[in-house]
């Protein structure tokens, strides 16, 4: 195996995403076995000039740099009315801001949570990618060729039929999930990817549904290193176990474990005990739909499942500060 020393990890988002960006990159220094490069492509970086101290003085961190996203004159397509910010885009420039001296970065997005050493993982698929010559390794989220079972899923869902990708962005067999990538930068370059991203993202702009991920799967159609689960484990209700083999754990769609909604799934407690590490308070609460969040909040005292968070009688109190807050705001 190749010596990989200080791998280099970025981070893409801006201020609504600080406090879950940094909860990922505590937990990430908590779990990696030797130092590790961090950067940040942020659109604000006033907003994240106080990084935490847990952060900042990590004994795992070899190096923090921050970059300001300063691009004004794109429009970035399908962001205006929905939960996403033109910061989903930004993975598509990090070639054009960060300052990288290896050849591969990982990315992670900022609601993953590290919950075991991905090191020698990653440094595994970085020998792939090198003698393999892919562009990027990433999880398939998508395959064309569904079992019964899937597809009937599928169908019975509106969003994901709108999601379904192939014949809408006229690609091939599989569709990877942009969460985690691990981007071999060196034929980035060698083949302008940049330049046929910007070049994409407007051709198919009437197309696009999941954002950036549709203009990378459209560029890339199939031509990447197909990642284990373990390295995107999508949350979910069903809790896992210390036996399963997963590296990052991904609040995936809508249900974040920072809303009422999602605070209540088996895998929530993975992400508010990051949160602890660099925040004064035991859960983060964040609900755009006050209404909704009291009505969810009832539900789950009265069924009684609100005793299966860690602190139960604290998740209230600060649950109820958030809705002061807000009424104030």
């Amino acid at each position: 195996m190749i010596n990989k020393k200080n791998l280099h990890f970025v981070y893409c988002f801006d201020a609504n995403f600080n406090s879950q960006a940094y909860s990922s990159i505590s937990s990430l220094l908590d779990n990696v076995s030797e130092k590790i490069v961090i950067s940040i492509l942020h659109d604000d970086l006033n907003s994240i000039k106080n990084l935490p101290s847990y952060i900042k003085n990590h004994k795992r961190l070899e190096n923090l740099k921050t970059y300001q996203f300063k691009e004004t004159e794109f429009d970035f397509p399908n962001i205006e009315e929905a939960h996403v910010s033109k910061a989903t885009y930004f993975r598509l420039f990090i070639n054009q801001y960060v300052e990288i001296t290896d050849d591969f970065i990982i990315y992670v997005d900022a609601d993953m949570i590290c919950i075991s050493d991905p090191l020698d993982s990653i440094k595994q698929e970085i020998d792939i990618l090198e003698s393999e010559n892919f562009p990027l390794a990433a999880k398939t989220e998508i395959k064309r060729n569904l079992s019964k079972q899937e597809l009937e899923i599928y169908e019975q869902n509106s969003f994901f039929r709108k999601y379904w990708p192939f014949e809408r962005l006229s690609i091939q067999d599989i569709y990877f999930n942009a969460g985690f990538m691990i981007i071999n930068l060196k034929i980035w370059e060698q083949e302008s990817i940049f330049e046929k991203l910007i070049e994409c993202m407007y051709s198919i702009k009437d197309k696009i549904v999941a954002w950036d991920q549709d203009v990378l799967n459209s560029v890339f159609d199939g031509n990447y290193l197909e990642l284990s689960n373990k390295f995107n484990h999508f949350a979910s209700h069903y809790k896992i176990d210390e036996e399963q083999d997963i590296l990052f754990l991904h609040y995936y769609g809508s249900k974040k474990p920072w809303t009422t909604a999602g605070i209540f799934d088996a895998n929530s407690e993975f992400y508010h005990f990051n949160y602890r590490k660099v925040h004064n308070k035991k859960y983060h609460i964040k609900n755009n739909w006050r209404r909704f969040a009291v009505i969810q909040l009832i539900k789950n005292m009265y069924s009684l499942k609100i005793l299966a968070l860690k602190f139960p009688i604290t998740y209230i109190k600060e649950f109820l500060f958030s809705l002061l807050l807000k009424n104030k705001s």
